[in-house]
């Protein structure tokens, strides 16, 4: 939102969307929506540009959000503050939870991919992944159901209505990486869609999580400390002797060696997982 003063030669911009609260901050420094849907998507294209699909976790990231425009979410974060989830939103009624949940947020960008598309692999990518992000990945019969349910269909052109040009509509469309493509059987297909779609999810949920705790640990006044924190294999070093000590065990230790990835990072070779900055792979992280 721009204003101007009397002159009518200064402008500047009012945040009027936001995706996350702090308590104790004024309401100016909550973490803008806009800016959290464009870092998480920086983010996710840096983690998918590894296996060809950069611009794909783009939009994951770009739209996974999208929802929180709606005038419902905002209102909640205004009223709910901090308490706000930061990983969750509506459940079915008499489901247990320890904190309020906000409105349904996830499923205005599947809705939104599903519109911008062509229906295709593309898209059902895209609408199971941000669908996803909190509640995890659905079938396709319960994603279906969220995608054409009337009330979500309503807060999503809500949200639409509120959004920026830039989130709506980034401009272009992704090529599938070609491993996607290549001809194969229809059950090697269905297999390598399956684990495109995990990755992709793993990627966006990944992005989500580190981009949100970026926006709390520098509100309180300290850096993003997973920065700061020394990898798992800088802690444990595997000897000679220590190895086989082990495999005398018939057990292969999971860092026994280290290789190095194409940015410097180092790899668990015993699992083929790519280890955090903290030490854990994704899932656990999760």
């Amino acid at each position: 939102m721009e204003a101007g003063d009397a002159a009518g030669d200064t402008k500047f911009v009012v945040c009027r969307h936001f995706a996350h609260a702090r308590t104790g901050l004024a309401r100016s420094e909550w973490h803008s929506l806009e800016e959290h849907l464009r870092d998480t998507a920086a983010l996710a294209s840096s983690f998918a540009d590894r296996w060809g699909a950069g611009e794909i976790g783009f939009l994951a990231g770009l739209w996974h959000d999208l929802g929180k425009y709606a005038p419902d979410w905002q209102t909640f974060l205004d009223e709910a503050g901090e308490e706000a989830p930061v990983l969750g939103e509506e459940q079915p009624a008499g489901t247990p939870s320890r904190r309020r949940r906000g409105p349904d947020h996830s499923t205005a960008g599947a809705i939104h991919a599903q519109g911008c598309l062509d229906r295709g692999l593309l898209e059902l990518a895209l609408q199971f992944t941000v669908a996803g992000h909190h509640a995890g990945l659905a079938d396709r019969a319960k994603l279906d159901d969220r995608l054409t349910d009337a009330g979500k269909r309503a807060r999503y052109q809500a949200s639409l209505d509120e959004a920026p040009v830039e989130v709506r509509d980034p401009g272009g469309a992704p090529m599938l990486p070609p491993f996607l493509t290549a001809p194969a059987p229809s059950e090697v297909a269905r297999r390598r869609f399956e684990g495109f779609v995990r990755m992709l999810f793993s990627a966006l949920i990944d992005a989500d999580h580190l981009d949100t705790e970026r926006f709390f640990q520098e509100a309180e006044g300290a850096p993003h400390r997973r920065h700061r924190w020394r990898n798992v294999a800088e802690y444990v070093g595997w000897s000679p002797r220590e190895s086989a000590r082990w495999r005398g065990r018939g057990l292969k230790p999971l860092l026994h060696s280290r290789s190095v990835d194409a940015d410097g990072s180092p790899l668990a070779r015993g699992r083929g997982l790519k280890l955090g900055d903290d030490g854990r792979d994704a899932e656990q992280r999760r």
